[in-house]
């Protein structure tokens, strides 16, 4: 009998949940943010993951910025100039008189 703690998978109800370390990985403000070897429990039977919280406390410190930074460069989506919508009527199809 192994000496860890271990309870019920809370996905599955039948497997138990096992201290390991896995890849925490997932898309924060549109950037993919990746920890390998991130401390978690996970379930021997679907593979149902809980991340430990005090690692989770860790990667929140590490993405959170404040949004006044300068330091990071958005792009501004390409949009079309003014008066050269498809919706202005210089710009629409010629019509056919029936």
């Amino acid at each position: 009998m192994a000496s860890e703690f271990t309870y019920y998978c809370p996905r599955c109800q039948i497997g138990r949940l096992h201290q390991e370390t896995a890849t925490y990985l997932r898309l924060y403000r549109g950037l993919l943010v990746a920890a390998p070897d991130t401390p978690a429990h996970v379930c021997d039977v679907c593979g149902y993951q809980e991340f430990d919280q005090s690692a989770m406390r860790d990667i929140l410190m590490l993405t959170s910025f404040d949004d006044d930074d300068d330091d990071i460069e958005v792009e501004e989506p390409a949009r079309p100039k003014s008066g050269t919508t498809v919706d202005s009527p210089e710009n629409a199809p010629p019509r056919k008189n029936l």
